[in-house]
């Protein structure tokens, strides 16, 4: 079955953080055009398909690949080169990032409704399973009951 674990803090900032790479307009449209150019772009490409200039088009790439949504390479596009470096040419990275404000656990929630499903009783419906299914996995989640501090403790102290 599924882990019981939430999604480490790292996995879930370093998602954040490469979504909000795409908040800028010229940034957001290079990523558009090179996952739909199906090939490897150049950084003219890049910069001829938003309008801007190719050293502005530079930095918006590389915090693209610093994000992990590009990687960089150098090839000659087309074939031969003949004089000076080869350019470098960006192409999207396989990464799927997925961020949900709340978070959502469709895994979890698949795993329980399995267990439901797996474990059901004669006498209860499929709801009554589920309800009983995720109530013990909520309390496996939660640790034994003597570890817990009691609601009281939550509370500010009147002191």
């Amino acid at each position: 079955m599924a882990s019981d674990s939430t999604p480490p803090a790292d996995t879930v900032n370093t998602a954040i953080d490469s979504v909000s790479v795409l908040s800028e307009d010229s940034r957001r449209r290079m990523f558009v055009f090179i996952r739909r150019a199906g090939r490897p772009v150049t950084r003219d490409e890049a910069a001829a398909s938003v309008g801007i200039s190719r050293k502005l088009a530079a930095f918006h790439l590389d915090k693209l690949v610093d994000a992990g949504l590009l990687r960089a390479r150098y090839e000659t596009p087309g074939g031969i080169r003949k004089v000076g470096r080869r350019p470098k040419v960006y192409e999207p990275t396989d990464a799927q990032i997925t961020v949900s404000i709340p978070e959502r656990r469709h895994e979890l929630l698949a795993d329980l409704l399995l267990d439901a499903v797996l474990t059901e009783e004669a006498d209860e419906n499929a709801a009554q399973a589920a309800v009983r299914a995720a109530e013990r996995r909520g309390r496996r989640m939660g640790g034994p009951r003597g570890t817990r501090p009691a609601p009281a403790a939550w509370a500010p102290s009147a002191g």
